[in-house]
């Protein structure tokens, strides 16, 4: 019954064949599998480069990565950086926002700076480990670009880049670059 059953395996539909396996495994039916298996139509198949496709998938992924991160550090950075705006602006040394001690405020700008720098400090390292410039990989993103460009300033001055922050954005970096090495 069996032999008469499998000259029409090749007609079988994707799922039929697939519950046939699945009925065949379930009664431990080895020789029946591997009918169904040999029988199966061979189909060739046109794709792109996975090493390629891989490296890019991959580079998106990074970029998406790296700008939420930034913006995270971004938002936080502005948001002290508005408050201290609004305490030197209103002119007042008590100020009726009930805002922290001004030093206070400076301290965390500080930190965030340093937060930031750390940041952008783990990308340029993992850049350069994979090869690439950092603007050409935030090419992505274009709009993440503009937001490093706003605070140029920060990045180039004498503020240290937080060690904790570089390390941890390269360590996450690195765990999304799932990439194989196509050499």
């Amino acid at each position: 019954m069996k032999d008469k059953l499998t000259k029409y395996y090749t007609e079988l539909t994707p799922r039929e064949r697939f519950k046939l396996v699945l009925d065949a495994l379930s009664r431990d039916d080895e020789d029946e599998m591997n009918r169904l298996a040999e029988t199966c139509p061979q189909k060739t198949y046109r794709m792109k480069d996975a090493a390629v496709t891989d490296l890019v998938d991959s580079s998106r992924d990074v970029v998406l990565v790296f700008t939420i991160l930034w913006l995270d550090g971004m938002r936080r950075f502005l948001t002290i950086w508005g408050i201290n705006q609004a305490y030197k602006e209103s002119g007042q040394s008590n100020n009726s926002m009930s805002v922290d001690d001004p030093v206070k405020l400076a301290e965390q700008l500080y930190d965030l700076s340093s937060l930031l720098k750390g940041i952008y400090t783990g990308l340029r390292h993992f850049c350069e480990e994979i090869e690439v410039e950092p603007e050409s990989l935030l090419a992505w993103y274009p709009p993440v670009l503009n937001d490093i460009d706003l605070l140029r300033d920060i990045l180039d001055s004498g503020i240290p880049a937080s060690e904790e922050a570089s390390k941890l954005v390269l360590t996450v970096l690195r765990q999304r670059w799932q990439a194989k090495d196509a050499h």
